[in-house]
């Protein structure tokens, strides 16, 4: 028996990772009904096998799992780069912050990454790091074209399977070919020797990084979906807000309309970030939303 890691499934296979092999592996026939509940990154053990040029295996057991990312589906996330163009498109802070929630709520490390920088002024870059460092989160300063920040990042990723998530065009595929140069070919020769097609957008395939660690490749993560949560929930999912909401007046406060709200206290002194509070309040009133639907 071998533990190792789905890397993909498609077509009722699961291709697992496990000591410098991949193995296309079945359930075996008892646990057939678990094919809907594993998923990349997942940690199981297998049996191996080997049949002509393609290792084949047999899952015995899905391991216990520390989170599972939904829309699209990861397990075992460790981190997640959120990625924000400096230009082309312009900054989109309202969906970092959105992905910092997300990562806050699943007790993700989160790594801002600030790419495309040869395209933007000091002064834009100065700014979005002053609010995000001042929070704790590492910001990286990176450029695929230049090569600018890469071994950075490529330090960030050892030894964690990451997610990198941010809008399209923020240059999310760019930045992982810099780390792997050649990454879509060599992709595509494992698809090919598997007798697989590449992945569409609902599929995600955990690539195997050179240097150690894990990656989630898939252009799904654009956006995320909130986590189910309460709405007095989000307020710990932001920094600041933790930081002060302990002198509220009401434990259920949503630092909104409350009277004696000392979240909006220190908001009115200057020590949140007006924008940041902002997008607080846009992600509670959807909160909100969501759970008048229930």
């Amino acid at each position: 028996m071998e533990r190792g890691i789905i890397l993909k499934r498609f077509g009722g296979f699961f291709y697992v990772y496990s000591n410098g092999k991949v193995y296309e592996c079945v359930c075996r026939g008892k646990n057939r009904l678990l094919y809907d509940d594993i998923y990349p990154g997942d940690l199981v053990e297998f049996i191996p096998g080997e049949e002509k040029s393609i290792d084949k295996g047999v899952i015995e057991k899905l391991l216990p799992r520390s989170n599972l990312l939904i829309r699209p589906a990861v397990a075992n996330v460790s981190q997640v780069i959120c990625v924000v163009a400096l230009k082309y498109p312009n900054p989109n802070l309202f969906l970092l912050d959105r992905l910092l929630v997300n990562a806050e709520y699943y007790s993700l490390k989160a790594v801002i990454s600030l790419n495309k920088k040869d395209l933007a002024s000091e002064e834009m870059i100065n700014e979005i790091i002053n609010i995000y460092q001042n929070l704790g989160y590492k910001v990286l300063i990176t450029s695929a074209k230049t090569g600018e920040g890469i071994d950075e990042l490529k330090n960030e990723l050892k030894d964690n399977l990451t997610v990198f998530a941010g809008q399209s065009g923020v240059g999310k595929s760019s930045l992982l070919n810099a780390i792997v140069p050649g990454l879509k070919s060599k992709v595509g020769e494992v698809s090919k020797k598997l007798k697989t097609g590449r992945h569409t957008t609902k599929h995600v395939e955990i690539i195997k990084l050179p240097q150690g660690g894990f990656v989630a490749d898939t252009p799904g993560f654009s956006r995320l979906d909130l986590p189910e949560m309460y709405p007095e929930e989000l307020g710990d999912c932001f920094p600041e807000i933790r930081k002060f909401k302990a002198d509220c007046k009401f434990t259920s406060c949503l630092h909104n309309n409350e009277p004696e709200c000392s979240v909006k206290a220190a908001l009115e002194q200057g020590l949140i970030n007006e924008h940041r509070y902002d997008n607080y309040l846009k992600l509670l009133e959807e909160v909100m939303e969501r759970e008048r639907c229930r």
